[in-house]
């Protein structure tokens, strides 16, 4: 394999990267409902909606994922490209410019480059291209753009990654970023303040560093809150977990920050999937499809039943018979899509973000009202204040 210059660092060019097995089915209908005043749900509008309105994409544009950050939004097109809109003060939209944009533009990808996964922070975003290398753009203030500087960027850069080494999934916090190795290393950049590199240095980090899994531990996912926090699905079906633990973030039944990575106290038996991180709570999805929570309950996120605060994973109500398949969580609401293409919302909803017509606060999971004209959902994301739903068209069929 050649070598090639990039960014000023050497780095080996790796072959393609497949496409993600948990990527969405392929959908021309994306929705959104919350807080839009940058416009965030990408309709053509900054008026704050209490019910899902359709994304105003382009004729013919399918998207596979999307991911949310404070108030911007980033869409994965089936072709590789990358689309953003919203807030667009540090060029987190990464169109070469810092003017909001209240539906859909291309990010300025560099020449012959496609993108296979994205994530979106607080005010910066990420995608992994085909070939295992990220890209990154927006605020940069804390290095979380892991080019070196702390030069925000209006447009993508390479992000600095070691040599020979190739990227799967990325995940964004507030001031922090993550990225996963094809060998199921973690690497972290950015602030470090309360120990969210999870190297034990409390270091702020411009270039990526390893994090310190245990020794022969693996990771299969990640997830970054923007409170601090950083988790690390195993191969194995348990959750790591390091950085801020002020009020039980962490799930390990403590309040103590951690500077490397601590397990989550799961319940007995139980292996997850998938983890999800908002502010002050979490998200992890088991192999059964029941859905875990911890962390802050003061808008009712952690589902009914639970205290003001969760030390540990508990199992949260969902409706009789729901199976999930995927989560996602905003600042104080939590998402969780059913293998039946149902959405169920809980939470804080000031801004209309459970989307059922209403902004009163919601404790208990409940099914999302869709427009008439979607069909099954397929994927889930959040703003901090909004939340965002991909759905197949009503009639038609699942593109492959």
């Amino acid at each position: 394999m050649a070598a090639v210059l990039v960014a000023g660092v050497c780095a080996v060019m790796a072959p393609t990267v497949p496409r993600p097995a948990d990527a969405a089915v392929p959908s021309e209908l994306a929705l959104g409902t919350g807080s839009n005043e940058s416009g965030s749900l990408g309709d053509g509008t900054t008026t704050e909606r209490d019910a899902p309105v359709r994304t105003r994409l382009l004729g013919g544009v399918a998207l596979t994922e999307e991911s949310g950050g404070d108030s911007h939004t980033l869409g994965l097109t089936s072709d590789g490209r990358v689309l953003a809109w919203g807030r667009n003060a540090n060029g987190q939209l990464g169109d070469g410019t810092t003017a909001m944009r209240t539906t859909p533009a291309p990010v300025r990808l560099p020449g012959g480059v496609t993108a296979i996964r994205i994530a979106a922070g607080f005010d910066h975003s990420l995608a992994v291209t085909s070939d295992g290398r990220v890209l990154a753009w927006g605020r940069n203030t804390n290095g979380q753009l892991g080019d070196g500087t702390t030069e925000d960027r209006t447009a993508p850069v390479f992000v600095r990654l070691p040599p020979g080494v190739t990227v799967t999934q990325v995940a964004a916090g507030s001031y922090h970023s993550l990225a996963l190795t094809s060998d199921g290393r973690v690497l972290a950049w950015g602030d470090d303040t309360l120990g969210e590199l999870g190297d034990g240095r409390r270091a702020r980090g411009g270039t990526p560093v390893f994090v310190h899994l245990p020794d022969g531990v693996t990771a299969s996912g990640l997830a970054a809150g923007p409170g601090g926090q950083s988790f690390a699905v195993t191969s194995a079906g348990r959750l790591l977990a390091w950085g801020r633990n002020d009020i039980g973030q962490l799930g390990d039944g403590t309040t103590e920050d951690r500077t490397t990575p601590v397990y989550a106290a799961l319940p007995t038996e139980d292996t997850v999937t998938r983890v999800a991180a908002g502010h002050d709570h979490a998200l992890a999805l088991t192999s059964d499809g029941r859905v875990l929570v911890w962390g802050a309950n003061k808008s009712g996120q952690l589902g009914p039943g639970r205290g003001s605060i969760q030390k540990e994973p508990v199992q949260t109500d969902l409706p009789t018979g729901a199976t999930v398949a995927q989560i996602a969580v905003g600042s104080a609401h939590s998402l969780a899509l059913t293998t039946d293409g149902r959405v169920l919302a809980w939470g804080a909803n000031f801004a209309g973000q459970i989307g059922d017509g209403a902004v009163t606060t919601r404790s208990s999971p409940a099914v999302m009202p869709l427009p008439e004209a979607a069909g099954p959902a397929t994927g889930v994301a959040a703003n901090s204040y909004g939340s965002l739903v991909l759905a197949r068209p009503r009639g038609t069929t699942p593109r492959p």
